[in-house]
């Protein structure tokens, strides 16, 4: 059987409601998949984010490429 390479659209036309005032997906429903929580499960990019909030001002944590390449890895 040949792979199939084609797309298929499942949603088309995803509008918010009330203006646009919530979000369509929640940090903390995301996960960050380089970086694994004490259990073994995927951290979340909001956890992540709260990491790197709480390091800012710290180069040993992260310096700004390491950010930059996250930032590109997670929203393309």
């Amino acid at each position: 059987m040949a792979k199939y390479t084609g797309s298929t659209t499942l949603i088309s036309g995803i509008t918010q409601k009330n203006n646009g005032n919530f979000a369509l997906v929640e940090a903390s429903a995301v996960q960050y998949k380089d970086e694994e929580n004490s259990d073994g499960s995927f951290k979340s990019v909001e956890k992540k984010i709260e990491e790197l909030s709480a390091a800012v001002g710290n180069p040993d944590i992260m310096n700004d490429e390491d950010l930059n390449s996250m930032w590109t890895e997670i929203f393309g």
